[in-house]
């Protein structure tokens, strides 16, 4: 039997750039343009270019590091 997910569990997968960009609360376009830590993977994406993926635990810790940045800086 496999043991729940829970909140602190954590994600096994890398996020697309819109579920990223949901997360965010920012447009595709916004995060694409941003300095937000990018995966590329190799294989065939849309119109040929790579797949862009994002850890979540990067986009977290960049939006997490953006806040300060804006409360403080």
């Amino acid at each position: 039997m496999s043991e729940p997910l829970t909140p602190t569990a954590p994600e096994t997968r890398l996020w697309t750039q819109l579920e990223a960009a949901f997360y965010l609360g920012v447009s595709a376009r916004y995060l694409r343009a941003s300095d937000c830590p990018k995966i590329l993977l190799p294989g065939t994406g849309p119109k040929g270019k790579k797949l862009v993926r994002y850890d979540p635990a990067n986009v977290k810790a960049w939006a997490d590091h953006c806040r300060a940045l804006r409360r403080f800086g």
